[in-house]
């Protein structure tokens, strides 16, 4: 086994990747995959939307035009599937998850279109309260419990989501895409409890030899709010998996959205926060202007800003490919981040003239990376408790 000496003198130097946490790399600037990819996703989170004071209408100071924009380009990439990781409602109304839904066919149409990956966050069940059920605008606007009702998606939110998405609702579930595995886990009513995790956990262990999760093959995980050690512990046989989750609304323009840390997470896979597409979002990491955080920068402010992001995830027999999109003014946040599932990935990427290739092994990876960071990694299991 490579000694970190070696491994960053000769992996980082040879091949041009800064290591991130997890086994992820930050790309050169001129790099691109030698291929088309097997899948590709694109991905969204806490897009916010909200009706208007009449309970039907589009918000006027919140307009669509981000999550358009994303849709956009999601269409011009020809994505297999649309991962929504949740609060695609801000008030918890029907009303806004019909806007998602105009919105889906505006760019695919109202036939076929991308497989849907979406995940129910605490919006959907809250509104903008933090508990209770449909939030304080919905009960300013339908004042009869009965009226409100027909307006609320936690009335009855399994209904409320197949006439929306057309699709049966079920607080896990499975599906595959292209001979890819994903799972996802809605908003568990005791969700700051942990309640859903454990049974999230042991679904997926149940569908394991079934679905051949082993392996290096990439899986992914789906849920609104992180996971915790014990989850993380308890698929601790699986390092091919990738969890992805939102909530926090943290810029995806700094690589520690990538959490991999070994006493809150179990050190065993990645979990990466994907940034939000907020109606009246930025992409600051600092409060008084935008700024694109260097991915090598020790500084940290983990302020709770609104953005306007959405990720392109590409999946190949040997790598998986996490490109960071700004719908705003167009544009990358910064460069893509790699992670190899094979060797002979890594074997194949291309090093500058005159120096040796790198050998790099992904259980090395994993095990050293945490070592590897940048510094002034925040523990994160002090800094954030949403």
């Amino acid at each position: 086994m490579i000694t970190r000496r070696e491994f960053v003198k000769d992996g980082l130097a040879a091949l041009g990747f800064l290591a991130l946490p997890g086994g992820l790399f930050a790309a050169p600037a001129d790099w691109k995959p030698a291929k088309k990819p097997n899948l590709v996703l694109g991905v969204l989170s806490d897009t916010h939307l909200q009706v208007g004071w009449d309970g039907t209408s589009v918000h006027k100071l919140f307009p669509h035009t981000y999550v358009r924009n994303a849709m956009k380009l999601f269409k011009k990439r020809n994505i297999d599937a649309l991962v929504h990781l949740g609060d695609a409602s801000h008030r918890g109304i029907t009303r806004e998850l019909e806007f998602h839904r105009e919105l889906f066919d505006e760019a695919f149409g109202t036939r076929g279109g991308p497989v849907k990956l979406f995940i129910v966050g605490n919006h959907e069940w809250y509104g903008e309260a933090f508990k209770g059920g449909g939030g304080v605008t919905a009960a300013g606007l339908w004042k009869d419990p009965v009226e409100r009702a027909k307006h609320t998606l936690c009335a009855d939110m399994p209904r409320r989501w197949e006439q929306v998405w057309g699709e049966k609702y079920e607080e896990v579930w499975h599906k595959e895409v292209k001979g890819y595995h994903f799972f996802g886990r809605h908003w568990h009513e005791d969700e700051y409890k942990h309640a859903g995790e454990k049974p999230f956990a042991d679904y997926i262990l149940s569908k394991a030899d079934q679905f051949s999760l082993r392996g290096t093959k990439p899986f992914f995980i789906l849920s609104h709010r992180r996971h915790h050690a014990a989850f993380c512990q308890a698929l601790k046989d699986f390092p091919n998996a990738i969890a992805l989750f939102g909530h926090w609304h943290w810029s995806n323009a700094d690589w520690k959205t990538i959490f991999f840390d070994a006493d809150t997470f179990g050190g065993r896979f990645p979990n990466i926060q994907v940034g939000a597409c907020r109606m009246d979002g930025g992409n600051a990491v600092t409060p008084s202007s935008e700024v694109k955080l260097p991915e090598d920068s020790s500084s940290w402010k983990g302020d709770n800003l609104p953005s306007r992001q959405a990720m392109i995830i590409n999946i190949y027999d040997d790598m998986v490919v996490f490109e960071r999109h700004e719908v705003g003014k167009g544009g990358k946040l910064g460069p893509d981040w790699v992670l190899w599932s094979s060797q002979k990935g890594r074997r194949r990427q291309k090093r500058p003239k005159g120096q040796r290739r790198a050998i790099l092994s992904l259980p090395s990876l994993l095990l050293k990376s945490r070592s590897l960071w940048p510094t002034g990694t925040p523990n994160r299991a002090s800094t954030h408790t949403k």
